[in-house]
């Protein structure tokens, strides 16, 4: 009887210690998941960051003059070649 006492209680202890290292090891897993995904989220800031400026750089009227005179060869019209409208319609 003494001997089953024993390999129940014995038994017992192995299990909850292999719970024990199996809840570390899991742990230690996640940590290093939540790091990954932080730095994920990190890099996708700066790169959100990124494209912003260059979408405010882009849209802005000195941008916009400056590509349509050099990669267009764009010109501001001459007075003569305006054609004004009517305002009323």
């Amino acid at each position: 009887m003494r001997l089953k006492k024993r390999a129940f209680w014995g038994g017992g202890a192995a299990c909850f210690v292999l719970l024990f290292v199996w809840e570390q090891i899991q742990s230690v897993r996640l940590g290093y998941s939540l790091d990954s995904a932080r730095h994920q989220v990190d890099a996708q800031r700066c790169r959100n960051a990124y494209l912003r400026l260059n979408l405010e750089r882009e849209s802005s009227p000195e941008w916009v003059a400056m590509t349509a005179k050099s990669r267009l060869g764009m010109q501001p019209p001459l007075p003569e070649k305006l054609v004004l409208l009517d305002k009323t319609g």
